[in-house]
């Protein structure tokens, strides 16, 4: 059965995504105002490529969907764990977003599909440091730009 979300597909949707996110930044001048949307939508294009590349490396379809519904969840959710923190304390602030990478470690492990225990473990670390790792790049990414607009401008 084909699926419509193949390689070529996900890498359309990654790429487009990304672009997406810095015709935005433009359209409103990269306003801090503007970071939350461009940070979305800029890791929603970085999570549909890593999606290819997990498939690629483990040889298994990763369920795109669900790939991209889990991780898009967990990444909102760290965000707004982020926005409390000065409310709830950097230590709570920590713990909470320790919490959500060991959630997410545990659905990456559902998610991927290849034999042996170990294996899964591994790999869902893995896949699991690389999603957060390129979340994480390409929030720096939109602040950087956001940061550097603004002191231009002023």
């Amino acid at each position: 059965m084909k699926t419509i979300f193949n390689t070529r597909n996900k890498a359309i949707i990654g790429i487009a995504a990304i672009l997406i996110s810095f015709i935005i930044g433009v359209i409103t001048g990269f306003s801090y105002d503007s970071n939350g949307v461009m940070s979305v939508v800029i890791a929603i294009g970085v999570l549909s490529l890593v999606n290819i590349l997990i498939s690629k490396i483990y040889k298994t379809e990763v369920s795109y969907c669900l790939y991209m519904a889990g991780n898009c969840a967990g990444f909102v959710v760290s965000l707004f764990i982020m926005s409390k923190s000065e409310s709830i304390g950097g230590l709570y602030t920590v713990l909470f977003l320790f919490l959500i990478f060991l959630a997410m470690w545990a659905y990456e492990m559902y998610l991927i599909n290849v034999d042996g225990m170990f294996k899964r473990v591994v790999g869902a670390f893995i896949a699991n440091m690389l999603v957060t790792v390129s979340v994480a790049a390409s929030v720096l990414l939109v602040v950087t730009v956001s940061v550097i607009m603004t002191m231009t401008r002023g």
